[in-house]
């Protein structure tokens, strides 16, 4: 969406942003990394402040799950977390599709609005006296 719209501004605060805090190969681990995933990331996502659409998504695919990570967990699962370079591969295809979905909204409204237009046309030409 930053991409393609030059007023796009994103739902989340900067510090939530992946490219902020995760995309660092050196940046947070352990410790510092589940503290704030759990204390501070998925507690905001929870309660994400905003009325758009991003805003209603975001919320609702954390509201009413119990998020927390910890290292047992990670270890428990049945199959490793992808490397760093794919991770980031994946996000950004998620934000290429996201970009795609907003396109696709803005068309939507657009279209929504030219057939406002021409009904309005349409009805006004036909009750209108003839002259």
């Amino acid at each position: 969406m930053e991409a393609t719209r030059d007023d796009y501004k994103s739902p989340l605060p900067e510090k939530l942003r992946w490219r902020n805090w995760a995309a660092d190969a050196e940046g947070m681990t352990g410790d510092g990394l589940q503290k704030f995933v759990n204390d501070d990331l998925f507690p905001r996502l929870k309660d994400l402040k905003g009325t758009t659409p991003r805003h209603h998504l975001l919320r609702a695919a954390f509201e009413d799950a119990y998020n927390n990570i910890t290292r047992e967990g990670v270890a428990m699962l049945p199959v490793a977390p992808p490397p760093l370079a794919e991770q980031q591969r994946i996000v950004a295809k998620v934000d290429e599709l996201m970009r795609w979905c907003d396109a696709l909204e803005v068309r939507l409204a657009d279209a929504q609005t030219t057939a406002t237009r021409l009904l309005d046309v349409t009805l006004h030409q036909i009750l209108e006296p003839v002259l």
